[in-house]
């Protein structure tokens, strides 16, 4: 017999996204830039709270006058928890950035993140190995989680000052921040996969089913890759043990495999 797990679907993360435009965008939105406070970093969460589904693509800050090494990480949820656990985001990118203090200057790391209405991801923005204070501008605030800036699309929420590295937290802080998104009309996210294995060692009889990810539109195209036959269906079926991808399109044309 052969087992399950040798018929697999490749599930590499979302490849294309080309919704359409909304009639209304708010992109960028930005929080009160106010400066009584600072450290070499900032964690803030975002969510989106409207009908949109929001890409984020950049983000600008508030540091001190001077050139820096930046680094943006991200995570899925909320960054309350997580606050000193590494592992538990994923590094954007870094980029040498010039700040001018009192000012949200964009920070040249461009970047591609869906946040589908009702989700919360966090960002958290800091330098790059730098250990001295007062580097990041930003505010004391009320509470983690509290508002600090929001419109009809989305809204940036208080967090949590940071030490370098992953450092020493503190709360409540406001972040000077600007977030930069585009609009679309769907979210679709990887689909997850099932499947049925063949019943004996070399015979083809085996399936893999393609479930919908969230946020999409209906109806769905199924374009299986060329080791299940390039089938189009939501079940690829005659298949042998081995390794296969699928790529769901929604009505909008969002692409996710």
């Amino acid at each position: 017999m052969i087992r399950m797990k040798h018929i697999l679907a490749v599930i590499s993360g979302i490849i294309f996204i080309s919704g359409s435009a909304m009639a209304q965008c708010f992109s960028p939105l930005s929080t009160p830039t106010v400066t009584n406070n600072g450290q070499s970093g900032i964690m803030f969460d975002v969510q989106a709270i409207g009908t949109n589904s929001l890409n984020m693509t950049q983000l600008a800050a508030d540091f001190d006058n001077g050139t820096y090494t930046i680094n943006i990480y991200w995570k899925t949820g909320t960054h309350v928890g997580f606050t000193t656990n590494p592992a538990a985001w994923t590094l954007l990118g870094s980029a040498t950035w010039t700040a001018t203090g009192g000012v949200n200057v964009n920070i040249p790391i461009l970047f591609s993140k869906l946040l589908c209405p009702g989700q919360t991801n966090a960002f958290y923005i800091t330098t790059a190995g730098a250990a001295g204070p007062s580097t990041c501008n930003y505010s004391n605030g009320t509470a983690v989680g509290a508002v600090a800036a929001q419109n009809a699309d989305m809204r940036i929420l208080q967090g949590t000052g940071k030490a370098a590295n992953f450092g020493t937290n503190f709360t409540p802080r406001v972040p000077n921040v600007k977030i930069y998104y585009t609009c679309q009309s769907s979210c679709c996210t990887p689909p997850t996969l099932t499947s049925v294995p063949a019943t004996c060692t070399g015979l083809c009889n085996g399936s893999a089913t393609a479930t919908v990810g969230a946020g999409g539109v209906a109806p769905y195209t199924y374009q299986w890759n060329a080791a299940a036959g390039n089938q189009t269906t939501q079940t690829a079926t005659g298949l042998c043990a081995g390794t296969y991808s699928v790529t769901v399109t929604d009505a909008t044309g969002c692409a996710a495999s």
